[in-house]
């Protein structure tokens, strides 16, 4: 038994058989890291592809809650549309009524200064010729008819108000018989039959004389007083007539 060789075996190799080993034992030294190398990258290559499905799930996820959050913005600013919309419509319809409010007043403020302005003239007219007439010419002109006018009232208009009325008429130079009390709905207003100036003109001066009465007793009628011109079958004639209805005791 050579007890030498076992003990050390390496002294017995030759060179060469050194050299192999050497070279053998570096080989499996770089195997052993390029193993290591492998997991190492292997790791880092998934962790990417996981970053990777992440980062487009994300995306997926985000892209349709991008797409309802555009739609919702979308369709409020359509909502916000049509109510800008109604408002302006709303404003355009508010502006005309307020301009037809306004045309009506104008004409109902002209109506009244011509009332006025005819109110005046007849009382001018009427004063001038008291003052050129003498004598036997002012009776005349005293005894002569004075238009009739029907006076007819409803509401709570008290009968010694309405007599007191026609006592005024009757001092502006007309004739009212004994007034009616009739509720027919009616509005405040001179009803004349016959469609000529003289008589526009006569139902004027009888609707500022009206006012003129209710305003002083403070009771002002409502709705203001008008004049409109009622056409009669077979164009009969009839006289001047003062329809009334208001709460003025």
């Amino acid at each position: 038994m050579n007890t030498n060789a076992d003990q050390h075996p390496e002294s017995s190799l030759t060179l060469d058989d050194r050299i192999k080993q050497i070279q053998l034992e570096k080989l499996q030294a770089e195997l052993r890291n390029l193993k290591s190398w492998n997991y190492e990258l292997t790791g880092k290559v998934l962790i990417s592809f996981i970053a990777v499905i992440l980062a487009g799930w994300s995306l997926y996820i985000g892209v349709p809650r991008a797409q309802y959050d555009a739609l919702r913005a979308t369709e409020e600013a359509a909502s916000m549309r049509d109510h800008l919309n109604k408002l302006k419509t709303d404003v355009t319809g508010k502006t005309l009524e307020l301009k037809e409010s306004t045309e009506t007043l104008a004409v109902k403020l002209q109506q009244l200064a011509d009332a006025n302005d005819a109110l005046a003239r007849t009382q001018n007219a009427l004063q001038t010729a008291k003052s050129s007439l003498t004598g036997e010419a002012l009776a005349r002109a005293e005894a002569a008819p004075r238009p009739l006018i029907y006076v007819q009232f409803a509401g709570s208009l008290s009968r010694d108000l309405i007599d007191a009325y026609r006592a005024a008429l009757s001092n502006a130079g007309f004739s009212p018989p004994r007034a009616e009390r009739i509720n027919r709905g009616q509005k405040n207003e001179v009803r004349y039959f016959t469609n000529s100036p003289q008589e526009s003109m006569r139902a004027a001066v009888v609707a500022k004389a009206t006012e003129d009465f209710f305003e002083r007793k403070g009771c002002p009628l409502s709705p203001p007083i008008q004049t409109r011109y009622v056409q009669l079958p077979s164009d009969r004639q009839s006289p001047q007539e003062v329809w009334l209805i208001g709460s003025c005791p």
